[in-house]
């Protein structure tokens, strides 16, 4: 079975939710890499801090790291053995930010993503399909990792049972 598992897709698409259940479910340990990037929700870690942060994280022999962070990337493929990839339609993704933005106004501070919305924010996510290519083309570079594309994270579970 699976022992590193990379959970990507747009904001929105549903990643940290399913990584939740999935860790849950495989009794694996669980990294979000909104956790090891935000401070709190106006402040990042440098790129080396996030960087070290990650390479300690991916050492590891078992984890599901959810999050994309396009730069990072290949340093979690070349230790990864499956990629669920989230599809998401963006109107869903969208709808699911601006809700999530509004839960995030009742709740208490904590690392992860900021309590903000903006138009570059709702721009990227509406674009977010145009990254594919850049993406596909890197995990065909790693073509000893398999790759899951699923357009909900129901589908994606049922791999695993």
């Amino acid at each position: 079975m699976y022992q590193r598992i990379m959970i990507i897709g747009s904001p929105g698409a549903g990643k940290s939710t399913f990584a939740q259940l999935l860790a849950r479910e495989l009794q694996l340990p669980l990294i979000h890499l909104d956790k090891l990037n935000w401070i709190d929700d106006k402040e990042t870690v440098s790129k080396e801090v996030f960087l070290e942060r990650l390479d300690k994280a991916v050492v590891g022999s078992s984890w599901i790291i959810d999050g994309n962070y396009g730069s990072s990337m290949e340093v979690r493929l070349k230790r990864a053995d499956l990629v669920i990839w989230l599809q998401v339609p963006r109107l869903v993704c969208l709808y699911r930010a601006v809700k999530r933005y509004l839960h995030s106004l009742f709740q208490k501070n904590s690392a992860g993503n900021p309590k903000s919305i903006d138009w570059d924010f709702i721009r990227f996510i509406w674009g977010f399909p145009k990254s594919h290519q850049k993406t596909e083309e890197l995990l065909e570079q790693f073509s000893t990792v398999k790759v899951i594309k699923v357009t909900n994270s129901k589908d994606a579970l049922h791999f695993f049972r």
